[in-house]
């Protein structure tokens, strides 16, 4: 567990974020994860040719990108 949390790329939230601050974190956090996705996860399936893992994939870089839009909207 010791070695993952220091292997994280994600940061974790403080307590005194104001609330835009807190929606431009999670619109980083969501586009890093899109991003490590596309660059990771998706070579890896096309290389395996895994195709339920990468349907699996496709759709959560749907999700991710809805989030993202959900809060770019709330952050204006």
């Amino acid at each position: 567990m010791e070695k993952f949390l220091q292997e994280k790329t994600i940061e974790e939230a403080t307590a005194d974020d104001e609330l835009h601050e807190m929606f431009a974190q999670l619109v980083h956090d969501f586009t890093k994860m899109k991003r490590e996705i596309i660059h990771h996860g998706l070579k890896e399936v096309d290389e395996c040719k895994d195709m339920m893992t990468k349907h699996f994939l496709m759709d959560h870089l749907i999700q991710l990108q809805h989030h993202i839009s959900t809060c770019l909207t709330y952050e204006k």
